[in-house]
């Protein structure tokens, strides 16, 4: 489960505690930014206290709201701006204060311990670190006119 970009800020993570309950002996992936997993937090401790054995989170960890970051930048927006964390959030140790288990992906050589532990029973959380500068959204024109982007389909609604 997860929300790629255009989806609603905070949102990624309770589809996956919703689908270990309809499918506990399913495993369940949530895949979600590390701004998605500040705005829900109280999902990693009812994935605790609800025994999600058969759910892993994996966070994709920019320091910040990757896309709205992308955006203020494409608008021209100096760089700072509200929407970076100025590093990187420990959201494996958030994780581990509400009693889940948790690792950090910092790299390419801790992509084999990702691969083998995803395997593992048990409700886990792995806090992977990307690098803030990549954009994370697609080049998407957001200055270009609503009517260049819709064409003949704004005129209907109009």
């Amino acid at each position: 489960m997860g929300q790629a970009n255009g989806g609603v800020n905070g949102s990624g993570t309770h589809p996956g505690g919703e689908c270990t309950g309809a499918a506990p002996h399913e495993p369940v992936v949530a895949v979600c930014g590390d701004g998605c997993l500040l705005m829900s937090l109280a999902e990693l401790r009812t994935a605790v206290q609800e025994r999600c054995d058969n759910l892993k989170i994996v966070v994709f960890n920019n320091g910040g709201l990757g896309s709205t970051r992308d955006f203020e930048h494409r608008m021209g927006v100096s760089d700072d701006v509200i929407s970076d964390f100025g590093g990187h959030v420990d959201c494996a140790g958030i994780a581990r204060s509400m009693g889940m288990r948790s690792h950090t992906v910092r790299g390419r050589e801790d992509l084999a311990m990702l691969s083998e532990r995803l395997g593992r029973n048990g409700l886990m959380l792995f806090d992977c670190h990307l690098d803030p500068a990549e954009p994370m959204s697609p080049g998407v024109p957001y200055t270009q006119p609503l009517e260049g982007l819709l064409g003949e389909r704004l005129k209907r609604y109009a």
